[in-house]
């Protein structure tokens, strides 16, 4: 749980008009990257949920009572009987799932709005997130599309999350583990049956399906995947084997003739000197007569 000493609140007549409250506190990883929004951030003995949550809850026409937390996941009771659980981790943090550009949400100029040359049509039934687009504002967060993202951008993209369904999951650490053992052990295992250049291919085959079964669990379930520990330990174990097979087949040195052969070759020059010598014995006998 995430607890808040102190507040920046809205304006009292803000507060008394909005229909929720919510956060906008982010926790950031150790690149700068903001990928995770904690749920609710207690303040002053209460649970303020994030604002994309109060947005959803609000437009879904839920309440903090239809809420229930568990271990993995946020469950909101919906008025229609339906559940909606949103995943998190143990510390109750969402991750969010960015769209791939920030073309994907439309923005209008607030401008435009007080000209009233967008019609009202364009935002009825919508959610509509109010926040500074301009670098001056100084609301500029880190994210991993972007170094220079605006931070309601953040706040929209969790709220998309919520209201379509579109969570981001991470593998379970068990899973994982099997996966890297048996790639460890298939290279293991051509090592010690195959040449140093076949356990080369299988080690960049087996690089390859890793980073490849990772892109398609992200893109089609939305499943996050440790993929750094896996490539690592496929690439210290691929020269761990490679620079102990290397010396093993350096020290074994040229192959020798196996010695039968020596002494067979030996046997057969026998009768070839004896013939030729007896040769001689018969060729000079008759000029000794």
């Amino acid at each position: 749980s995430w607890t808040a000493r102190q507040a920046l609140l809205p304006l009292r007549e803000l507060r008394d008009a909005a229909a929720a409250l919510g956060h906008t506190s982010g926790k950031l990883d150790s690149d700068g990257a903001l990928r995770r929004v904690p749920l609710f951030v207690r303040y002053d003995r209460q649970d303020v949920p994030a604002l994309a949550l109060a947005l959803a809850m609000s437009h879904l026409g839920s309440g903090l009572d239809d809420l229930k937390v568990t271990e993995r996941e946020l469950v909101m009771n919906l008025p229609g009987g339906d559940q909606l659980r949103i995943p998190c981790d143990a510390r109750g943090q969402a991750i969010v799932n960015y769209p791939r550009s920030l073309d994907d949400f439309h923005a209008v100029r607030f401008s435009d709005v007080i000209k009233l040359e967008s019609a009202p049509a364009e935002f009825r039934d919508k959610c509509v997130l109010v926040g500074g687009w301009a670098t001056a504002t100084g609301d500029r967060r880190v994210t991993p599309m972007s170094t220079d993202t605006p931070g309601v951008f953040v706040h929209a993209a969790l709220a998309n999350s919520i209201l379509t369904g579109r969570f981001l999951r991470p593998l379970n650490s068990p899973w994982q583990t099997v996966a890297l053992m048996l790639a460890l052990g298939a290279l293991a295992l051509a090592f010690s049956i195959l040449r140093t250049g076949w356990g080369l291919l299988v080690s960049i085959v087996l690089i390859l399906a890793a980073t490849a079964a990772a892109f398609t669990l992200f893109n089609g379930d939305g499943i996050l995947c440790r993929v750094s520990p896996m490539l690592g330990g496929i690439a210290v174990c691929t020269i761990l084997l490679a620079v102990v097979r290397i010396p093993r087949r350096l020290n074994r040195g040229p192959r020798r003739k196996h010695p039968v052969a020596s002494v067979g070759n030996a046997s057969d020059t026998r009768p070839t000197e004896l013939a030729s010598t007896n040769q001689s014995t018969a060729d000079s006998s008759p000029h000794s007569r």
